[in-house]
């Protein structure tokens, strides 16, 4: 059962929230909606406490320690609709979480925009569940399977560090100390593994699946360095063996870049090592 003191503190947090950083969308209560978390593995039960188009708000049964901007993955089924999508964390406070979705393309947008036809009117229901229904239907075979693959070919480790440029490089002290998450910008594509190698233009990454997106597709990406969050536009240049990527920086602007300049000097200083 919902918490009223949770739901009255949420709505002040929303309030503080929406000085700071103003909605482009309505947001739209729910009752009774059940759901899930993930992240990095983890599935958590969660309520979710209302919806836009641009996020929500969850309530999950115990204090999950997650920080902002960190890429999650929450399912919902509510009015026979079911709800898969990729988020990022805008903010936490006790056991409440907001979340900024990624609508990679039409697909999810959809589903989200029917649940909220069917929360102002409950009269849509039955034609909302119909016409969905009708859309799955009319999907190749391969893809209601999700057998569909983007084969890639494979390149040179070489060729994949050319996204480095002429760059100072610095490479990671040990496997796994540079944790990287990735989530397309015009595709539903979740990527989690590690930057092996950084430079001013772009960085090497070890993914922990294979690669499955599409090269040349810019994705915005998040990794820590020194203490410092980044997040940035990042393009997959090339792949070797279809787990080590090569990303090139997209647009940064000039104090990202100088932070990011400063953390690659650390990291040289603390770990003078030769180049590529």
């Amino acid at each position: 059962m919902i918490d009223l003191n949770q739901l009255l503190k949420a709505e002040k947090r929303y309030k503080r929230f929406d000085d700071q950083h103003p909605r482009s969308y309505e947001r739209h209560s729910l009752e009774s909606a059940v759901g899930s978390m993930r992240y990095r593995g983890v599935q958590v039960s969660c309520q979710v406490l209302d919806i836009s188009m641009g996020g929500c708000c969850i309530e999950t049964e115990r204090l999950f320690d997650i920080g902002a901007l960190a890429h999650v993955e929450i399912e919902i089924s509510i009015f026979g609709l079911n709800l898969r999508i990729v988020g990022v964390i805008q903010w936490t406070e006790d056991n409440l979480i907001g979340v900024r979705f990624f609508h990679p393309g039409v697909k999810t947008k959809n589903q989200v925009a029917s649940i909220i036809s069917c929360l102002i009117d409950h009269g849509t229901i039955e034609s909302v569940q119909a016409a969905l229904a009708a859309a799955e239907a009319q999907k190749p075979e391969k893809e209601k399977r999700g057998e569909e693959r983007i084969e890639i070919a494979s390149v040179s480790l070489e060729a994949v560090r050319k996204v480095h440029r002429d760059q100072r490089v610095v490479r990671t002290p040990k496997p796994g100390h540079w944790p990287f998450e990735t989530q397309a910008v015009e595709a539903a594509l979740g990527l989690a593994g590690y930057i092996t190698e950084l430079s001013l233009d772009g960085l090497t990454v070890q993914l922990s699946e294979p690669f499955r997106g599409r090269l040349d597709q810019p994705m915005e990406m998040s990794f820590e360095l020194g203490g410092l969050n980044f997040r940035v536009i990042g393009i997959p240049r090339a792949v070797h063996d279809g787990t080590v990527l090569g990303f090139q920086f997209g647009v940064m602007n000039a104090r990202r870049r100088d932070e990011l300049a400063q953390a690659i000097e650390e990291i040289a200083a603390a770990n003078p090592k030769p180049g590529i």
